[in-house]
């Protein structure tokens, strides 16, 4: 069985789905990304803080696509370690 390639991204630089407009979500052609709730809110209060989250990262080709359109460079993919 192929090992796949490693999925990482850098919650730090990332600035999140709002303030960049979903790009990496939107360029996987494999729909692996995904954003989420940084936290849950209380009962009555609207979510003000979301993250950029890898739903599948087996399924990672490492196609580049989400890699080229991150505006905060973080994302990243690498070969698995051997």
């Amino acid at each position: 069985m192929q090992s796949r390639m490693k999925f990482k991204i850098k919650q730090k630089l990332c600035r999140g789905p709002v303030e960049c407009g979903i790009q990496c979500v939107k360029a996987c052609p494999y729909n692996l990304l995904a954003y989420t709730q940084k936290r849950t809110p209380n009962l009555g209060e609207e979510p003000t803080e979301f993250k950029i989250i890898v739903a599948f990262p087996i399924l990672c080709n490492n196609c580049g696509k989400c890699v080229e359109v991150c505006p905060d460079k973080a994302i990243e993919i690498n070969p698995p370690k051997t």
